[in-house]
C-alpha cells in the first residue's frame, strides 16, 4: 500500500473535525434565538388561552398554540417537530398551566396534529388546482378534519380520567376542543405565515383610515363581549361592518390583522368585565365565523386584484406586441422606400467615379468616390438585413471580433465627433474579443449607441462634453459600455426607453434602441441603461463570448 503524505493526513483530520464541529457562530446564535422565541411564544399563548375554561373539564375555549405550531412547521418543516413536543411540556410545568404533569400527552398530540395538517394540506394542494394556488387555504381546510380527530382523542382521554364523570355531555366538550383548535389555526397560523408588510408606503390618510378601522373593531368587540356578554350573539354582528371595510381595503393582510385584533380585544374585554369564569365557547364560535368570513373575503379580494393585475399585464403585452409589429412594418416600409433612392444614388456614384477616373485620375476625387460607393453598399446591406430580421428573424451568424467592430464604428463617426468637439475616451483590449453574431446587425447596434451619445452631448457646453467607450471581458461575456456626460434619460422615460416608438429626441422615431434591444436579445445577450459616472447615461451591452 502506498504511503500517504502528510498533506493527505492533514486533509482527512480536517474533514473529521469539520464533521463534528459546531455550526458557525452567527448560524448557531440565530437558531438558538429562533428556538427560544418559539418556546416563549408558545408558553405565552398557553397562558392566554386559560381565560374562561369550562367548569367540568380543563378545556380552554381556544388553542392558539396549535396555530403557532403549524406556522412553524410550514417554515422549518420536520426540524421543528422536537420543539412542538418540548414546548407543551414546558408550558404544562409553568404556574397555572393546565394538565400539570401531563404535558407529554399534549406534546404528542401537537406533533401528530401538526404533521397531519401539513401533510394533508400538501396532498390537497397537489390534487386540487384551486388550493395549489392558495396554500393558506389548503392549510385552513386541512386543519378542520385533523383538529376533529385530535379533539376526539383528547375528549376520550379526558373523559376516561375524569373523576367524578363530567356532568356535561361528551359531544359538547368535543365541540369545544375542536372549535378551540380550529380558531387557533384560523387566527394564529396566518398571522405568522403571511407577510404582513404593506405593499406600498403608508400615507397619512391611510394611517388615519387604519386607526379609525381599529377603533371601530375595538368598540364593536367591547359592546359584544364586555358590556353585553349575555347578548353577544346579538351585538356581535356589529363587528362585521368594520371587518368588511378592512378586508375590502387591504385584502388578506387586513383580514388576518383584524382577526388577531378581535381575538385579543375579546380576551381583554372578558377579563376587564369580570367574565373570566363564564363559558365563552359560544363567543369563540362567533369569532370563528368572523375569522372564516374575513379570510374567505380576503382571499376573494386578493384573487380579484391578482386577476386584474394579470389582465392589465396582458393588455400591456398586447400593446407592446402591437408596437413591435408596427416597428417591423415601419422598418419594412422604410427599407422598401429607401431602397430605390439608394439604388439610384449607387448608380450615380458609379457614373461619377467613372468620369472622375478619366478626368482627374491623380486627384483625391477617385478615392473619395470609392469611399462613397462603399458607404452606399454598406447602408443598403444594413437596411436590407434589418428588414429581413424584423420580418422573418433571419440572421447570418459568424465569429466576429468586437474590437474590430468598435474601431470601425468609431472611424465612421470620426467626422461627426470632430464637428461636435468630442474626443471620446476609448478603452479597448489589445487582443481580439470574439463573439458569434451577425456582423451588419451588431455594427448597427454599436453605431446607434454612439450616435445617441453624440446627440445627447450637443446641448452640453463644449468644455463639458465627455464620452467614454469601453470594451472588456467579464467572465464568459463580452461587455460594451457607451456613456456620456449629457442630460441623461428622464425618470418617466427610463423604464420604457427600449420600447418601440419611445424617444427623448424631438426629431426621433423611437426605433433605434428598440431595434438594438431586439438584435442583442436575438444574439443571446442583454442591453441595459444605467446612470453614468460622467453625469449622463450609460448603455451596457453584454454578449456571450465565443473565445471561452
Amino acid at each position: 500500500m502506498a504511503e500517504r503524505t502528510v498533506s493527505e493526513l492533514e486533509a482527512q483530520a480536517l474533514a473529521r473535525m469539520r464533521k463534528f464541529a459546531l455550526p458557525d457562530a452567527p448560524t448557531f446564535v440565530a437558531g438558538a434565538a429562533a428556538v427560544l422565541l418559539f418556546v416563549v411564544t408558545y408558553v405565552a399563548l398557553d397562558q392566554l388561552d386559560h381565560i374562561g375554561p369550562t367548569r367540568s373539564w380543563p378545556v380552554a375555549p381556544w388553542n392558539p398554540e396549535l396555530g403557532l405550531c403549524i406556522a412553524a412547521a410550514l417554515r422549518w418543516r420536520a426540524r421543528v417537530y422536537p420543539l412542538i413536543f418540548i414546548a407543551p411540556v414546558i408550558a404544562a410545568l409553568m404556574p397555572g398551566g393546565y394538565a400539570e404533569g401531563d404535558g407529554w400527552w399534549t406534546g404528542v398530540v401537537s406533533v401528530l396534529e401538526t404533521y397531519a395538517t401539513v401533510w394533508l394540506a400538501d396532498k390537497a394542494a397537489a390534487r386540487i388546482p384551486l388550493l395549489g394556488q392558495n396554500p393558506l387555504a389548503a392549510i385552513l381546510l386541512a386543519s378542520l378534519p385533523c383538529a376533529l380527530v385530535a379533539a376526539t382523542a383528547e375528549a376520550i382521554r379526558l373523559g376516561a380520567l375524569a373523576n367524578p364523570l363530567p356532568t356535561e355531555g361528551f359531544g359538547i366538550n368535543l365541540a369545544r376542543l375542536w372549535v378551540g383548535d380550529v380558531i387557533g389555526v384560523f387566527i394564529v397560523t396566518p398571522l405568522f405565515h403571511v407577510n404582513l408588510m404593506p405593499e406600498r408606503q403608508i400615507t397619512w390618510n391611510r394611517l388615519l383610515e387604519i386607526t379609525a378601522q381599529g377603533i371601530l373593531v375595538l368598540i364593536a368587540v367591547w359592546l359584544a363581549f364586555g358590556e353585553h356578554p349575555r347578548f353577544a350573539s346579538r351585538y356581535f354582528y356589529g363587528v362585521f361592518p368594520p371587518m368588511i371595510w378592512i378586508t375590502l381595503r387591504f385584502g388578506m393582510r387586513g383580514a388576518i390583522v383584524m382577526n388577531a385584533l378581535a381575538q385579543a380585544s375579546m380576551i381583554i374585554s372578558l377579563s376587564l368585565a369580570g367574565h373570566e369564569n363564564v363559558d365563552v365557547t359560544i363567543f369563540q364560535v362567533l369569532l370563528l365565523v368572523l375569522a372564516a368570513s374575513g379570510l374567505t373575503l380576503g382571499m376573494v379580494v386578493d384573487q380579484n386584484r391578482h386577476a386584474t393585475a394579470q389582465l392589465h399585464a396582458r393588455e400591456d403585452e398586447l400593446a407592446a406586441s402591437l408596437k413591435i409589429a408596427a416597428t417591423g412594418e415601419l422598418a419594412g416600409t422604410l427599407a422598401h422606400e429607401l431602397g430605390h433612392p439608394l439604388g439610384a444614388i449607387s448608380n450615380y456614384a458609379s457614373a461619377l467615379n467613372h468620369i472622375v477616373r478619366e478626368v482627374a485620375p491623380n486627384s483625391e476625387a477617385p478615392r473619395i468616390g470609392a469611399k462613397l460607393s462603399a458607404e452606399i453598399v454598406r447602408a443598403t446591406d444594413t437596411l436590407h438585413r434589418l428588414r429581413d430580421f424584423f420580418r422573418t428573424g433571419a440572421m447570418s451568424f459568424e465569429p466576429l471580433d468586437l474590437v474590430t467592430l468598435t474601431k470601425d464604428a468609431v472611424a465612421l463617426l470620426k467626422d461627426r465627433l470632430e464637428r461636435n468637439g468630442i474626443s471620446p475616451h476609448i478603452v479597448i483590449p489589445s487582443r481580439p474579443l470574439m463573439v458569434l453574431g451577425d456582423q451588419i446587425q451588431l455594427r448597427a447596434v454599436i453605431h446607434n449607441l454612439m450616435v445617441n451619445a453624440v446627440d445627447a452631448l450637443k446641448p452640453v457646453d463644449a468644455d463639458a462634453r465627455s464620452m467614454s467607450i469601453t470594451l472588456r471581458r467579464h467572465g464568459d461575456s463580452a461587455v460594451l459600455e457607451v456613456e456620456d456626460s449629457g442630460g441623461g434619460v428622464a425618470p418617466d422615460v427610463k423604464d420604457h426607453i427600449f420600447e418601440p416608438l419611445v424617444t427623448t429626441k424631438k426629431d426621433g422615431l423611437g426605433l433605434g434602441l428598440s431595434m438594438s434591444r431586439s438584435v442583442v436579445v436575438a444574439h443571446g445577450g442583454s442591453i441595459e441603461l444605467h446612470d453614468s459616472t460622467l453625469g449622463g447615461a450609460r448603455f451596457t451591452v453584454t454578449l456571450p463570448r465565443e473565445d471561452t
